[in-house]
């Protein structure tokens, strides 16, 4: 008996789809460094490949030469951010027990209030309501701060982790780097010899022009907005203006929410304060990062990935929830790449555009 077209579909669907979670949850970060080094040379190879032809650099001072500039450039500036965001962070874990002595004054008032409009509706008497909240909340408050620390003790372990894991990461990305100067084409040679190199070019032609054109597009878009939001939190004086232009520019990334969701309001939350011109500032903003988003979605990555607004904030918050918050990234990138393969097994993926 014929097993049905549609459950052919969604078994071939379900194993793909399974092959690239499994790929992406414990293969992709052990190899990860030799990718990166990997793009990193070919997106540096135009400029080796320029200074050898223009100026006839030998080899090795092409690659070195080049290799140079661009870790003491990549360096420089991951030293200056990283000295200014532990500067930020550290200034906010030392006012952190002021802000939340401000935010619960201002639940406070907000709770007081309440109560007292619920003791009017209710035709309790005055107090009542509040006297009930007060005893609710004492019996939880001990249990609350023990979570607290216990998460503020976790959080700061998890941090130096990564830390860590940056700076070996970054080390074997300079070192694949650096043994790629002489393996690039031999590794070429290779692919192309491989009895499925239609296949799986076909596969990367399709993730080239689509999911990689994705990853690009928005990592140069959130780099652009976290230094617009920043400039714009620098010039009302806000001491946090790396830190929180950063969260903003993520928050950009995803669909519909955008920098509008955190900007927007604060700039109202100043005009109503009187305060017009960091307001001002705010909105502008507001009004650049948006700019950027729309004009270097457009001429960076042509059709896109081809996938409604929907199923692109689906696949984010399924990517959130799978891989974390690079799933910002990976979610649409996963999509794309189980569509690509679908494509190819089936024999229904488009043909390459003529070069030229």
């Amino acid at each position: 008996m014929q097993a049905h077209p549609l459950f052919r579909f969604l078994l071939l669907i379900a194993l793909i789809s399974g092959c690239v979670l499994l790929s992406f949850r414990y293969l992709l970060p052990l190899i990860l460094p030799f990718v990166t080094a990997y793009i990193l040379i070919r997106l540096l190879f135009p400029l080796i490949h320029f200074l050898q032809k223009r100026f006839s650099f030998p080899n090795w001072l092409a690659y070195g030469g080049t290799l140079t500039v661009f870790f003491s450039l990549l360096g420089g500036s991951i030293l200056l951010l990283g000295k200014y965001l532990i500067r930020q962070c550290r200034l906010l874990c030392t006012n952190a027990p002021m802000y939340g002595q401000i935010c619960c004054q201002t639940i406070e008032n907000g709770c007081n209030q309440l109560c007292l409009t619920m003791d009017h509706y209710f035709r309790f008497r005055q107090g009542t309501t509040l006297e009930f909240i007060n005893a609710r909340l004492d019996s939880i408050s001990d249990q609350s701060m023990e979570r607290f620390y216990q998460g503020a003790y976790q959080t700061a372990l998890e941090w130096i982790g990564g830390s860590i894991n940056l700076l070996w990461f970054l080390l074997i990305t300079f070192i694949g780097m650096v043994m790629l100067c002489k393996d690039l084409e031999p590794i070429h040679e290779i692919y192309r010899k491989n009895r499925f190199y239609p296949q799986i070019h076909q596969v990367m032609h399709t993730m080239r022009t689509t999911g990689l054109a994705y990853l690009r597009t928005q990592i140069i878009i959130v780099i652009i907005n976290w230094i617009l939001c920043g400039i714009g939190l620098c010039l009302i004086r806000n001491p946090y203006f790396i830190l929180i232009g950063l969260v903003i520019s993520l928050i950009d990334a995803l669909p519909v929410l955008g920098s509008g969701m955190i900007l927007i309001p604060w700039g109202l939350y100043f005009i109503f304060q009187g305060q017009f011109y960091p307001a001002a500032v705010l909105l502008t903003t507001y009004l650049a990062t948006l700019f950027t988003r729309e004009f270097l979605e457009a001429r960076l990555m042509g059709d896109g990935l081809h996938l409604f607004s929907f199923f692109t904030l689906a696949s984010i918050f399924a990517g959130l929830k799978l891989y974390g918050i690079s799933g910002i990234f990976l979610g649409p990138f996963s999509v794309v790449l189980i569509r690509a393969i679908y494509q190819v097994w089936t024999g229904t993926a488009p043909p390459e555009k003529e070069a030229g």
